[in-house]
């Protein structure tokens, strides 16, 4: 944990990043979501070495090494592989003298080359119209020789990340966060192949969101950071301390997220050092923070506690402070049931900016983090009808920290 002069430094950081993010006009997600996009060409299919594609199955497949050829039969059947007819050559045995009352005479299996006037042997093989020194003086055909294949592997292979075009032996790649969709054609790089996943809309939705956001956020990061160094915070939440939402206003201020649009703040502890944004599970407390509520208007009710869970999740840390600081748009008393988003890391938000690269205060919050072992997750969450539901902020020390990803929860109960 760290001392409060400390918690000081880190707060004009997170200031800083979330400033950098917003000066910067993310003309891309303001003005709406590409959904599809063509696919990039990456290369051919592979198979392992001294093995081939077949085409039609999708699988390779190797021949004997003495029957090294692919035939035009069926890869599965007996003559998929073969050694072709061929013509061997080899030199003539020889030479000898001949024999007889002229000298004419070869021995049984030899014959006479009168030019040489000597004679030779083709051992089984036959003598061929080159001269008789010539290393194809004799040759014989080798006829036709068929064999089985052999499969080396169940399936050919492209690059990681890429798909095979229908039997074709051509690898595509989607863009990040998009999947291959059921456009045809023939060539995925000239359509749009691919189509934004869930979590790509879930990014694009919640870099938007978080860029709207980006300058109420400060002081809803600081409270973050602060309570989660307070180590009797998650005490006294797994607790239930009812006087902790009292406690924490020290802390947080009169309105705990700092923008009106928002009902209820939720403060939570998770279950696990190395799970952040609900990974193994959470428990905490939900405060109604309505405008009228805090300006006497109407009477405040009381915070009610609940239980939450992900059962798919994305962003991840080696070790978590253990706070979940959330801000939402529904009251209270009406949280519950499933939601899915896009975490981001501060910086991760702020890199977008050509601001933040330029900035000499860049520097400062990079070298802050990285000293400290310290980090902030920003989490925006939606229904599955993508009705925005809300933020979290989680702070994370220690151990490396690696935050950023697509995550799916439910809220199992609110007591």
């Amino acid at each position: 944990m760290f001392r409060k002069s400390r918690l000081t430094a880190l707060a004009r950081c997170i200031s800083a990043a979330a400033a950098a993010f917003f000066m910067f006009p993310h003309a891309s997600y303001a003005q709406g979501i590409i959904r599809e996009e063509p696919a990039t060409f990456t290369g051919t299919m592979g198979c392992p070495a001294g093995s081939f594609l077949d085409i039609g199955r999708g699988d390779c497949w190797s021949c004997p090494s003495a029957t090294p050829a692919r035939t035009i039969f069926p890869v599965t059947g007996a003559d998929a592989c073969e050694r072709p007819l061929r013509e061997d050559f080899k030199r003539a045995i020889g030479p000898k003298n001949p024999t007889g009352l002229i000298g004419t005479d070869c021995q049984k299996g030899w014959f006479l080359d009168i030019g040489h006037g000597k004679c030779y042997s083709c051992e089984g093989f036959n003598r061929t119209a080159y001269a008789v020194t010539d290393a194809r003086a004799c040759s014989r055909l080798v006829g036709v020789k068929r064999a089985r294949a052999t499969r080396t592997r169940d399936s050919a292979y492209c690059p990681e990340g890429s798909f095979q075009h229908l039997l074709t032996g051509r690898c595509y790649s989607c863009p990040e966060y998009y999947d291959r969709n059921l456009l045809t054609g023939d060539d995925p790089s000239k359509f749009n192949a691919c189509t934004l996943t869930d979590a790509g809309i879930a990014r694009e939705r919640g870099l938007a969101k978080a860029e709207e956001l980006a300058p109420h956020l400060a002081d809803a990061m600081i409270a973050a950071l602060t309570l989660s160094n307070d180590s009797s915070t998650t005490t006294r939440l797994k607790a239930k301390d009812s006087a902790l939402a009292a406690d924490a206003s020290q802390a947080t201020g009169v309105n705990p997220c700092g923008f009106d649009a928002f009902n209820t703040w939720t403060l939570g502890a998770t279950a696990g050092a190395d799970a952040i944004i609900g990974a193994a599970g959470e428990s905490g407390m939900a405060v109604d923070i309505r405008k009228a509520a805090r300006e006497g208007a109407t009477p405040q009710r009381n915070a009610y506690w609940y239980a939450a869970g992900s059962y798919s999740f994305g962003p991840n840390a080696g070790a978590s402070a253990g706070v979940n600081y959330g801000c939402w748009v529904d009251d209270n008393n009406a949280l519950g049931g499933d939601y899915h988003g896009f975490a981001f890391g501060v910086f991760e938000i702020a890199k977008l900016g050509a601001a933040l690269k330029a900035a000499k205060g860049g520097e400062h919050v990079k070298d802050a983090f990285a000293k400290s072992g310290a980090s902030l997750a920003i989490g925006v969450w939606f229904d599955y009808n993508w009705r925005f539901l809300g933020i979290t902020l989680t702070p994370a020390y220690g151990r490396g920290i690696s935050i950023g990803g697509y995550s799916k929860g439910t809220t199992l109960q609110i007591p």
